[in-house]
């Protein structure tokens, strides 16, 4: 079927023609195993979708110089829709995405997006799903918002533009369960993650290049993973990760300001961090019994860089700081019993300070 608007169209694969206005709606309802594709030429274009079923497939062209709009909802097993949006305009136009998967098993969600996008996408009682989301605003701007739960769940965002930011924490939001992923990676400036993850043996990676980004992360649970990698100018980051045996991995290699809130038992954090020009200022702490912080970081520029606060509050607690280069500072406190730490410090002008109770 190919559905005219104006001197633009769109084709459904099935053999029929009609006219319709030029703001038109497709709405379409399968209750049985089908395969579709929709694509959409027009000024402003919708799609609304309501799946039931197992084993459904569904895609989603719209490209056009106007907003687009496509809703989707799914229930059932092996289910996929795939959403390709791109506006023209300049300054471009709205394009967004609402995807609903629930009681669903092996499903997958694939969001393409170009202009100012807007995604939110809603998984509940879900086992082995993947959300794949790529923005790539250029002049315009990128929002995502997400809730997700269930197990062996896969969220995975790639946001290249200005002004890019993924809502996950607060107002229920987040990715809720057990073995669980996150994958979130940034570029350009001005982007922001606010994401909370809850639940055991869960894998969160962060990885942001972006002048004036910020990140808020928190992750609560045992046998958790946050790895953070992060370059670019001045950054904020917030982690904070509760439990037993997590782990938290930096390789930072910017100015950013970095806070970090370690709490449980057997935790460990581990990393490299690569300072240049602007004084940052690191806070680590970590409270609880047996636990491991070793840190490694460099300066070659010669400039002083500013200070890290590592703290360790509890018992049998290991400490181990590397510094090389130039005018680092740092300050470290142990509080608790069978505590021990290992300095190696390594350059000019750096100034180390101890504290042990």
């Amino acid at each position: 079927m190919s559905i005219k608007r104006g001197s633009e169209s769109f084709a459904l694969e099935n053999g029929q023609e009609g006219n319709i206005m030029r703001i038109g709606i497709i709405t379409l309802t399968l209750s049985t195993a089908l395969l579709f594709s929709t694509a959409g030429f027009a000024d402003d274009s919708s799609v609304d979708l309501d799946q039931s079923g197992n084993d459904n497939t569904f895609t989603i062209i719209q490209d056009g110089p106007g907003a687009s709009l496509a809703v989707v909802t799914q229930n059932g097993d092996h289910n996929d829709v795939a959403i390709h949006q791109t506006s023209f305009l300049l300054p471009p136009g709205a394009v967004s995405a609402y995807v609903l998967q629930q009681d669903n098993s092996e499903a997958t969600a694939t969001i393409t997006q170009s202009g100012n996008a807007h995604t939110v996408v809603t998984q509940a009682n879900s086992t082995n799903v993947t959300v794949t989301v790529n923005q790539h605003a250029g002049d315009g701007f990128g929002e995502l918002r997400l809730y997700q739960e269930g197990q062996g769940l896969v969220f995975q965002a790639d946001m290249n533009g200005e002004g890019h930011s993924i809502f996950a924490s607060g107002q229920g939001r987040g990715q809720f369960g057990t073995n669980n992923t996150a994958r979130l990676a940034q570029q350009f400036q001005d982007a922001d993650i606010f994401f909370r993850q809850e639940g055991d043996s869960n894998l969160a990676e962060l990885t942001q290049s972006s002048i004036f980004g910020r990140i808020e992360f928190d992750q609560r649970g045992n046998l958790n993973t946050t790895r953070l990698v992060e370059s670019g100018g001045g950054p904020f980051e917030q982690i904070r990760q509760s439990g037993t045996s997590n782990l938290i991995d930096l390789v930072i290699d910017s100015d950013a300001k970095i806070t970090i809130d370690q709490s449980g038992t057997f935790n460990e954090l581990s990393g490299i961090v690569n300072l240049n020009l602007t004084p940052p200022k690191y806070s680590i702490q970590q409270s609880g019994n047996l636990n491991l912080i070793t840190l490694n970081v460099n300066n070659w520029s010669g400039a002083f860089v500013g200070s890290n606060i590592l703290m360790q509050t509890g018992d049998n607690g290991v400490m181990s700081l590397t510094q090389d280069g130039a005018g680092l500072s740092a300050a470290l406190t142990q509080t608790g019993i069978g505590n021990s730490m290992d300095i190696n410090q390594t350059g000019t002008s750096s100034h180390i300070e101890v504290t042990q109770n």
